[in-house]
């Protein structure tokens, strides 16, 4: 449970929301109770190395506030099913005190209409046999409970109420799903076939969204990190510093350029980027993470050697056809050999594209007709 990011909803950072401790009295052995079920949620509670289980087993649900509050544990009404399956349904909403609206929220995505509230499902062990998952401060000098139980995809549970803007701009996953009002399921998963990109820095991650009643998994462990989860502020970042840089006045900024593509790089069109590194530290029993961020730009000198932003097919895009056989050498001459901007296609035609700082780019296309490869020609 090293990193945030990933275990975080993407879309959105929340605002902060107040303490509050709720709890309805669930166990693996518990009953559905009688209010009318909004969703329902199943899985299994695999334990495939055998980690020996000291005192009763209980299902939560620890809501995420991304804001300066506190999270909120929830304990879950659990029916069992033989062997180790089991079916919680969900007969509330989610509390009122992790509900949060997004923000920032683009205005062009229109007004903010709707909230949200995140969390994880866990199993826990209640060593103090208080019927509820107890969340301790960061000074605490133990945990009360033990977590032994948690979903290996990181999946959240989401809910979303109010309305929701049209089309669900702004929420949409990498495969065009969008999700519904009320519960869902959420993950930030490794693309298909994907181990990283060109340098090997950064792995490839789709957002997806799922079913309320796709499988929710839990496998039992003795991993301690887990029970970061009962840290009353975990998922919240700790410090965080930002620093501005110019390559045109300042030079080359401190530790050179990341890769193109490496992890917490942003590139803002080919002139600029963020680069946003954090560290996670411990502040007594619970994790903190503290974040630095420098923003770099080019100013008015072109882009240096290992710089890692280039317009690609972002840029806003203009073209231009060109025939050797009928028009002759074209404007400029022949780029060179594997010159940035140039794609051969095969060895008689290229695209050359050229971008200016805010990626307004020209497209030249260039085919030798029926001529034969002239002098500098760059495609062998």
């Amino acid at each position: 449970m090293r990193t945030t990011a990933d275990r975080s909803l993407a879309l959105f950072a929340g605002t902060a929301a107040a303490v509050a401790l709720c709890a309805a009295c669930g166990s693996l052995n518990g009953s559905t109770g009688t209010p009318p079920t909004l969703a329902t949620l199943h899985g299994a509670m695999t334990n495939s190395t055998n980690v020996g289980l000291t005192a009763a087993v209980r299902v939560a649900v620890v809501w995420l506030n991304a804001g300066t509050g506190y999270n909120v544990a929830e304990d879950l009404p659990v029916q069992p099913v033989f062997p180790s399956n089991f079916v919680i349904q969900l007969d509330e909403p989610a509390p009122q005190s992790a509900l949060v609206s997004p923000a920032p929220w683009p205005s062009d995505r229109g007004p903010l209409t709707f909230q949200i509230a995140e969390g994880f499902v866990v199993a826990y062990e209640d060593l103090n046999g208080n019927g509820k998952l107890d969340l301790v401060q960061d000074d605490a000098g133990t945990f009360v409970d033990k977590i032994v139980g948690a979903n290996t995809q990181e999946m959240i549970l989401v809910y979303l109420q109010g309305a929701l803007p049209p089309d669900s701009v702004g929420l949409v996953d990498s495969s065009g799903k969008s999700p519904s009002l009320g519960y869902n399921l959420y993950s930030v998963l490794p693309c298909a076939g994907d181990g990283g990109d060109a340098g090997g820095t950064a792995q490839c991650r789709e957002a997806h969204w799922f079913d309320v009643n796709s499988p929710y998994d839990l496998e039992v462990s003795n991993d301690p990190e887990v029970n970061q989860l009962m840290c009353a502020n975990f998922g919240a970042h700790g410090s965080s510093a930002s620093t501005s840089w110019s390559v045109d006045m300042q030079g080359t900024p401190p530790g050179g350029y990341p890769a193109p593509g490496a992890n917490g790089l942003t590139c803002q069109a080919a002139a600029s980027y963020t680069y946003s590194q954090c560290q996670v530290v411990h502040d007594g029993l619970c994790e903190e993470t503290n974040c630095t961020e420098l923003m770099v730009n080019l100013g008015n000198t072109p882009a240096p050697a290992g710089w890692p932003c280039s317009c690609g097919a972002s840029g806003s895009h203009g073209g231009t056809g060109w025939s050797v056989d009928t028009q002759g050498t074209p404007p400029g001459g022949y780029p060179a050999p594997g010159a940035s901007g140039l794609t051969c296609h095969g060895t008689s035609s290229y695209l050359y594209s050229q971008c200016d700082a805010q990626c307004n780019c020209t497209d030249l296309s260039v085919d030798l007709g029926t001529a034969l490869a002239p002098a500098g020609w760059p495609c062998p």
